[in-house]
């Protein structure tokens, strides 16, 4: 993504933080962007989906599951994931 698309991004995000009915107004908004801007400022960030924050969400819950004894088919039932998604998600996660 080019500097000017990246920088549009952040302007926007910025704008949404001092907005007063979706974001934390104009002195909250004004604290959290010297926050972000003084720990992250100058860093190259990957900030992940919101798709992905669920999928691992998911298979943090799902290696959990396991942990407490449930088998690879009722995670399977309750999750709508073949025993095998199971398994390779449990094997990957090291749970």
């Amino acid at each position: 993504m080019p500097k000017s698309e990246n920088r549009e991004l952040i302007d926007m995000c910025f704008r949404r933080l001092l907005d007063k009915k979706e974001g934390l107004g104009l002195e909250l908004g004004a604290k959290a962007i010297k926050i972000i801007v003084d720990e992250l400022g100058g860093l190259t960030i990957y900030v992940p989906s919101l798709h992905t924050l669920e999928l691992e969400a998911r298979d943090n819950a799902i290696c959990v599951d396991y942990g407490n004894g449930y088998s690879y088919t009722s995670i399977s039932e309750v999750r709508g994931l073949t025993t095998r998604q199971v398994r390779l998600i449990i094997k990957k996660k090291g749970g």
